[in-house]
């Protein structure tokens, strides 16, 4: 499957509901951002039960109007960022119910809120180039011919189902 004909989910998931309709649309532009999760967060993501993204730096939509979601080598889910910006302290700990993170401090020196709309799950995942780092954000560019998407050898693909993490999930909502 080619970056162009990937099938989107079409429904935002603000809740937890039922599938999704699927529709066709653009895959990734060239230096699109993607950003990298373990994977109980990118079910929580896709779920809808987590909406606001932290990281040590701001992220942009790409040229293609979005960010893309990955595990790995893999991109699993496209979204929108719609706000963007540095958290005090106080709006960290009263959006605790949006970003799920447990801490009661700060996570980064600077923390970026990137307010995450419009998530469309990829019918299958979407291999892409992987450079070697163990940076958790990239510039999408896509997989070699080779097929080689990492510093590393192959890996199994992991499912993106609910029972292979709710442990960890659970976990995080406590």
């Amino acid at each position: 499957m080619t970056a162009g004909e990937v099938a989107f989910a079409t429904s935002a998931l603000p809740e937890a509901g039922p599938e999704p309709v699927v529709a066709e649309h653009v895959g990734p532009s060239l230096r699109d951002p993607v950003l990298l999760f373990d994977l109980p967060w990118l079910q929580c993501i896709l779920d809808g039960r987590k909406t606001l993204e932290l990281r040590g730096f701001r992220v942009k939509n790409g040229p293609s109007g979005r960010v893309w979601l990955g595990v790995e080598d893999r991109i699993h889910a496209a979204a929108r960022v719609d706000a963007a910006g540095p958290l005090t302290l106080e709006e960290y700990l009263r959006q605790a119910p949006q970003h799920l993170h447990p801490s009661k401090t700060l996570p980064f020196k600077t923390t970026w809120g990137l307010m995450l709309t419009n998530v469309q799950k990829l019918s299958e995942p979407l291999w892409f180039h992987r450079p070697p780092s163990s940076a958790r954000h990239f510039s999408y560019r896509p997989p070699p011919e080779d097929g080689n998407c990492s510093s590393k050898k192959k890996r199994r693909v992991l499912p993106l189902e609910a029972e292979h993490f709710a442990p960890a999930i659970e976990e995080l909502a406590e």
